[in-house]
């Protein structure tokens, strides 16, 4: 079973419904009926079912809305938004539709058909009566649609007009509240300002103390303006500050990881994982450290740890194959194939992310075995399928096995597109000496 079958399969009436519906309950039976039928390739069986759950609940959105997003969830695309547009005919009255083609135009980066969709889409919302929750839903997500077009266009005063409605009517969306302290951040001209922001994550973490602490989201909009010494500063004082939450000590050390503040990273993983004796995250960011720092056998015993704790977990099967096959022992560099295989059958979609850092980390151990041109043909499938896509660390083993195959200017393409970022992996300097020899070549 791959892991998005697996996911898949936790589908039911009740997760698609929760958040539409204030009484789930036997009623919906026939909702869990078109999902199985789904699963079995019924596509005709499910619509018919979920039209009968129509007529019996008008509460619930049209059927071929349900239909899609359904066939969404379970990764199935094409029919998915051929009914989409079936919704649009079977009810053109009836918000949804519209609400989410905008998403789908959001996702793929078409900015104008995603606005016009929204804009259609919040006014028949405005109209909508059968179903307040679902009413409630609808506007909610429009509103953030639009919101986030406005954020791309830089219209930081529409995007928080448009984030401060939305919170009209769902004031404890931690997400929103999130965002318009970006926005306000973008605004901000005076320190006044900025302690605005501040009261207002403050305030959010005193509401639900599962947001982020206020510092840590500070530290973040300071990072995102270069401000990387006051960045650091909010990312201390939240250690210090808020010491014992687990995940104020994990978003300390991911982002001292990522700037390789390894002592800082260390320090504040260490804190989490004797918080949180299980914390996967914090294992897998000591294994990095470890990694980082070229202790093998530490790094293998973290990630081997984390793959016990969670064997379909890409990330640390992943790092396993890595710090596996960069070992002597013939034995171990056999297991790292072996990992690296696991998971390619895992995550075997390569229009997937997930899919794509598979195949690339089963090419490189495979080229690190010397299978040069099994290697080749991994690392070209993925990236042809991604459009080149993949993390950092990947994509320098990419290009070096594209190099080692005599294709040095798709080598040297992937470099430029990784080390003009400036994010931090394992083997960036690597990939900076392979730039240099391919440039001065």
């Amino acid at each position: 079973m791959s892991a998005t079958t697996a996911h898949a399969q936790q589908l039911s009436a009740e997760t698609l419904l929760q958040d539409l519906v204030d009484d789930y309950g036997p009623k919906y039976s026939d909702v869990d009926n078109a999902i199985d039928q789904l699963r079995s390739g019924r596509l005709a069986d499910a619509r018919e079912s979920l039209r009968t759950a129509r007529q019996k609940n008008a509460n619930l959105p049209p059927a071929n809305l349900m239909l899609a997003d359904i066939l969404f969830r379970l990764k199935q695309v094409q029919p998915a938004q051929g009914a989409l547009e079936e919704a649009v005919k079977e009810d053109p009255n009836d918000p949804g539709a519209y609400i989410y083609l905008g998403e789908v135009a959001l996702q793929s980066r078409r900015w104008t058909e995603a606005k016009a969709m929204y804009d259609k889409g919040l006014e028949l919302a405005q109209k909508y009566s059968a179903n307040n929750k679902r009413k409630n839903r609808l506007m909610v997500s429009a509103y953030s649609g639009q919101a986030s077009i406005a954020e791309m266009n830089e219209n930081w005063q529409l995007a928080k007009s448009l984030l401060t409605t939305l919170l009209q009517i769902e004031g404890d969306n931690s997400l929103a509240l999130t965002r318009l302290g970006r926005v306000m951040f973008k605004l901000s001209s005076t320190k006044d300002d900025e302690r605005e922001v501040y009261a207002l994550f403050k305030k959010m973490h005193a509401n639900d103390e599962k947001t982020a602490y206020p510092d840590v989201n500070m530290a973040l909009l300071y990072e995102q303006s270069g401000k990387s010494q006051n960045a650091k500063a909010m990312m201390e004082r939240a250690a210090t500050q808020d010491a014992n939450n687990v995940r104020t000590r994990l978003a300390v050390a991911k982002w001292a990881l990522d700037h390789e503040e390894l002592d800082m990273a260390k320090t504040n993983a260490e804190a989490a994982l004797k918080l949180e004796p299980r914390s996967l995250e914090a294992k897998l960011y000591m294994g990095l450290i470890a990694r980082f720092r070229n202790d093998l056998p530490t790094a293998e015993s973290l990630f081997k740890e984390a793959h016990l704790q969670s064997p379909t977990h890409l990330g640390a099967i992943t790092q396993l194959a890595l710090v596996l096959v960069d070992q002597s022992d013939e034995a171990k560099r056999t297991q790292a194939l072996e990992y690296a295989r696991l998971n390619t059958q895992l995550y075997s979609d390569l229009n997937e992310a997930t899919g794509r850092e598979a195949a690339v980390t089963f090419g490189w151990v495979l080229s690190k075995l010397g299978q040069t041109a099994a290697a080749t043909k991994a690392v070209q499938q993925a990236l042809t399928a991604g459009n080149g896509r993949i993390s950092a660390d990947n994509a320098y083993h990419a290009a070096q096995i594209l190099y080692d195959g005599g294709m040095t200017e798709a080598a040297q393409k992937l470099l430029d597109q990784t080390l003009q970022s400036e994010s931090v992996f394992p083997n960036r300097a690597a990939a900076e000496q392979l730039s240099a020899r391919i440039k001065n070549r």
